[in-house]
């Protein structure tokens, strides 16, 4: 068509093609070796010759393991499980978060990711180390993982970084302290690890014997931890102890006490109430001995501090305090158990 148009001007045909020349440059005619879907040479009206712009790929079609596979402005989308390959996806219809959540790879291994945006396959939400969700029973939406602001977290992370499955009571390393997992969050009792609750024996003690305050007891006897206490060491390192009759009271009014007595040998509780059986059972309504109302909330690691439980120190962490005593708390567990030494254990 190029070379036609050429032979006409030649030929003073003007009537026909106005301005011939003047607008287009023509081109040579395509060579012999020209085959098909080769450039017949036409260009531009700058007379310069373009390259054609790069065939677009349908995304749909690439596959993806991670999103570094995908283009800019893309991402590697594609359903839970690993079943299904996942692909390139344009990214504009995403609403990606900027939190991290767990997620369990089909690789058998531990990621983290957005929990709106996970970037690769996976084989369920949540650490490879705790068994997939049961599916939900109405065929909806899996519910969200932890930790992502939704409404039902799945498990807990432990102040030592380990996963505790919602429900469940998880010691930490020192398998003294234990926390439970709720929806509120962790829920944590720091019992120390101390024999007697108040402080660790000496090395050469042994096991049959409690550290009370500094005094060695002996399992089964009865020692003076100062002239108006007496306590008792019971095995498994459980001291209980009670205020001296009459010491400090010129009326000798024996007061409430957690102390012991011995009944045919065998040491049990003393509230300060004796029965006509003998046996000896605590008194709820000892002075100083209920229960404070504090506990933590939330997901936080934070100790928020060390209260009397009823019947030992706890420590409680959370995000908050909730509760009449909250800000009354000890200063230590030694503080909290010798203000609560005569308390039924």
């Amino acid at each position: 068509m190029l070379h036609s148009t050429r032979l006409l001007c030649s030929l003073g045909l003007a009537g026909l093609l106005a301005g011939c020349g003047s607008t287009y440059l023509v081109g040579p005619p395509p060579s012999d070796d020209s085959g098909p879907g080769v450039d017949a040479g036409l260009v531009q009206d700058t007379g310069v010759t373009v390259d054609r712009p790069t065939p677009i790929v349908d995304a749909a079609q690439r596959l993806c393991a991670r999103q570094q596979e995908c283009g800019r402005g893309e991402q590697c989308v594609g359903p839970e499980g690993c079943g299904v390959p996942w692909t390139c996806q344009p990214a504009q219809s995403r609403d990606c978060t900027a939190d991290v959540a767990p997620f369990c790879g089909c690789d058998g291994a531990t990621f983290g990711a957005s929990s709106a945006c996970p970037d690769r396959p996976y084989r369920y939400r949540g650490p490879c180390e705790m068994p997939p969700p049961p599916p939900p029973l109405d065929g909806g939406v899996t519910p969200p993982p932890p930790f992502d602001g939704g409404t039902t977290p799945t498990a807990c992370v432990m102040p030592d970084g380990s996963i505790c499955p919602l429900g469940a009571t998880c010691p930490l390393p020192d398998r003294c302290a234990e926390c439970r997992c709720s929806t509120r969050g962790l829920l944590c009792v720091m019992t120390p690890c101390l024999d007697g609750g108040v402080m660790p024996p000496p090395f050469d003690a042994g096991p049959a014997t409690c550290n009370i305050r500094g005094v060695i007891c002996r399992v089964g006897e009865l020692c003076m931890i100062d002239r108006c206490t007496q306590c008792a060491c019971a095995p498994g390192g459980n001291v209980s102890c009670r205020a001296v009759p009459g010491c400090g009271v010129d009326s000798g009014v024996i007061f409430p006490d957690s102390g012991v007595i011995r009944d045919s040998g065998v040491i049990r509780p003393d509230s300060g109430v004796i029965r006509d059986s003998g046996v000896i059972r605590p008194d709820a309504s000892v002075p100083g001995c209920a229960p404070q109302q504090a506990m933590g909330e939330g997901f936080c690691e934070r100790l928020l501090g060390i209260y009397w439980q009823g019947n030992r120190c706890v420590a409680i962490g959370g995000c908050t305090c909730v509760g009449a005593d909250c800000g009354r708390s000890f200063p230590s567990f030694e503080a909290c158990e010798t203000v609560h030494l005569i308390c039924p254990r």
